[in-house]
C-alpha cells in the first residue's frame, strides 16, 4: 500500500507538469500570433500610421545592393531549362496570365509579387500573397532593394538576380 502522503505529493507534481505544459503552449500560439501578425500585415491606407518595420526589414532596406541588375533567371525548379527575363519597372510576378512573368506553381498567388524601379534601385515587393515572399532566405514583409546575387523564392521557384 502506498503512503497518502506520497499519492499527494504525486498529485501536485502532476498538476505543476500539467501548468509547465500549458504555458508552454500558450507561448508557442503567442509566437505564431506575433509571427503571422507581423508577416501578413496590410499595407497602410492614404492617412494612417504606417506599422513599424520589423528589425530585419530595416536591415534589408538599408543593405546596398551588389551591383546593377538587369535580369531575372529562373535556376529552380532544375529540371526546367534556365529562362532569363529582362527586368522591367512593373514587372508582375505569379500564376495568373495578367502577370508579366507567369509561373507554373500552385503554392503562388495569381500575382505574387511586383518589380519596380525606383529612384535609381530595383526593389522587390510582396503583393499580399499567401504563402510568402522570400529574398535569400528570409520572409519579406514589405519591399527590399535587389541585388546581384540576390535570390528569390516564390513558392517553389528560385529566380536569382543577375
Amino acid at each position: 500500500m502506498v503512503p497518502e502522503q506520497l499519492l499527494t505529493l504525486l498529485k501536485i507534481c502532476l498538476l505543476i507538469l500539467l501548468y509547465l505544459f500549458f504555458l508552454r503552449v500558450l507561448r508557442v500560439v503567442w509566437v505564431e500570433v506575433a509571427r503571422v501578425d507581423t508577416a501578413g500585415a496590410a499595407p497602410a491606407t492614404v492617412g494612417s500610421a504606417e506599422p513599424k518595420a520589423s528589425r530585419r526589414d530595416r536591415k534589408q532596406r538599408r543593405r546596398e545592393p551588389r551591383g546593377d541588375p538587369s535580369a531575372l533567371v529562373i535556376v529552380q525548379p532544375a529540371t526546367e531549362p534556365l529562362t532569363a527575363y529582362a527586368l522591367a519597372d512593373g514587372l508582375t510576378l505569379g500564376r495568373g496570365t495578367q502577370c508579366s512573368i507567369v509561373l507554373n506553381d500552385s503554392f503562388l498567388s495569381g500575382t505574387h509579387a511586383r518589380i519596380v524601379h525606383l529612384d535609381g534601385q530595383w526593389t522587390l515587393e510582396d503583393l499580399g500573397s499567401t504563402n510568402g515572399t522570400f529574398v535569400n532566405g528570409a520572409a519579406i514583409g514589405g519591399s527590399v532593394l535587389l541585388g546581384i546575387g540576390d535570390q528569390i523564392q516564390l513558392g517553389g521557384i528560385v529566380i536569382e538576380v543577375r
